[in-house]
């Protein structure tokens, strides 16, 4: 969680990105750990180029086949 604790519905929870693709909540716990290249968090102003949809964060994960 990047801010606060989500409710059911997951109305706080962040925006999920990998490899350039939103992804939900699902397919990015099936991401194996050892294809990850690098993981970055986006908070506040610099989470604005995602528009409304990053306003709760942005996780943004680069896998090594997505380079």
């Amino acid at each position: 969680m990047i801010r606060g604790t989500a409710n059911k519905t997951d109305a706080n929870a962040a925006l999920l990105v990998v490899d350039g693709r939103e992804v939900s909540t699902v397919d990015f716990g099936n991401i194996n750990t050892a294809d990850i290249a690098s993981i970055n968090v986006l908070k506040d102003a610099s989470a604005a180029v995602y528009g409304s949809r990053g306003a709760n964060g942005v996780v943004i994960v680069e896998t090594k086949r997505g380079q």
